[in-house]
């Protein structure tokens, strides 16, 4: 049996589970071997369909650090809520059953940067792996990453130098106080990271610090590729310009509201521009209806226009035409970069 667990300084490790029984194993063995052990590990089996829920019932009853909740196929969002609620560690962590960490003293090296620093979130770096776990490409930090290693990083720094639009609960350390009562949007299968993060930084109160330590093993397989060509996709990052829109309107930090406002703009754009890759483009027309998108776009005009900031012509064009412009800016791109290799 698993040691018995005290309050103080308990990390809680959250790990939402659909049938993931290929990697399963993987990903709860790395967190066993952990070399910090003062922690429970919430397992929420969303209703699998193999042998994912037996698999954590069969770990629960070999270690009493290890919870588990089997449940309906409600989402992923409200796995993480269930086990927001039950959590009883001073830090929370989060982990997909289908990726594992790599390193086993990377929760000791977290903790002890929080701790060293006194700040309340801690965020580390991932390496991407097929199904394997073999590397798949080496991405190598840049220059503003590097230079925030042991400062003390304000929400907007955290943002704009560590994050840099990589919004991966799964890399980070939080102090429980810093989620406290934000939950995550149980209606989103997708950048439901997005808005947890904005939620969390939109106050101006907690203090980050970067680990380039990459000890996240983030595993790309069959399944993760073919949620990157999921309608639904769409509907949940045009959904982050009002969520965006609405941190703009509650924080009182000056760099904050900028922050939020180019966001709360340029998803829109970003997403329109998806909309001209090759899984959306034929059914741009349909998109442009069911996700009301022409609505949207006189929102986003309205935003910019009490904005100091200039953004690209695209945003104030009908949202068909825009598309195309995209479409059109992709081919001349290709053509030229052809062009160049020979």
């Amino acid at each position: 049996m698993g040691q018995s667990i005290s309050i103080q300084d308990l990390i809680s490790i959250i790990v939402p589970v659909y049938n993931t029984e290929k990697y399963l194993d993987q990903c709860i063995q790395s967190v066993l071997t952990q070399t910090y052990t003062n922690w429970e590990l919430l397992l929420i089996d969303d209703g699998s369909t193999d042998s994912s829920g037996a698999i954590c019932d069969k770990y629960a009853a070999e270690d009493n650090r290890i919870k588990v909740v089997h449940k309906p196929n409600t989402g992923v969002s409200d796995s993480k809520n269930i086990a927001l609620d039950m959590a009883k560690g001073e830090y929370i962590m989060f982990l997909d059953s289908d990726d594992y960490w790599c390193i086993n003293d990377c929760i000791a090296q977290l903790y002890a940067k929080s701790q060293e620093l006194g700040v309340d979130i801690v965020r580390g770096e991932y390496k991407a792996v097929d199904e394997a776990g073999n590397l798949l490409f080496k991405r190598a930090l840049n220059a503003t990453k590097l230079q925030a290693v042991n400062k003390l990083l304000t929400p907007y720094q955290f943002l704009t130098e560590v994050l840099q639009g990589e919004f991966f609960l799964v890399l980070t350390l939080f102090k429980r106080n810093t989620i406290n009562h934000i939950r995550f949007n149980s209606h989103r299968m997708f950048l439901e990271d997005m808005e947890l993060y904005a939620r969390i930084l939109q106050s101006n109160d907690s203090m980050s610090a970067y680990l380039p330590l990459r000890f996240y093993a983030y595993r790309k397989h069959d399944q993760t590729v073919s949620a990157g060509k999921n309608p639904r996709k769409l509907q949940d990052s045009f959904a982050m310009c009002q969520v965006f829109h609405e941190c703009r309107q509650v924080t009182k930090d000056q760099y904050l509201r900028e922050y939020f406002e180019r966001y709360s703009i340029m998803m829109y754009y970003w997403t329109l521009d998806t909309i001209s890759q090759d899984d959306f483009y034929a059914s741009r027309h349909n998109l442009i209806e069911s996700l009301s998108l022409i609505t949207l776009r006189t929102q986003v005009i309205e935003w910019t226009k009490t904005s100091e900031k200039r953004y690209p012509i695209l945003i104030k064009l009908p949202c068909n035409i825009a598309i195309i412009m995209f479409r059109l800016k992709h081919s001349i791109g290709n053509i030229l970069r052809h062009i160049k290799k020979h």
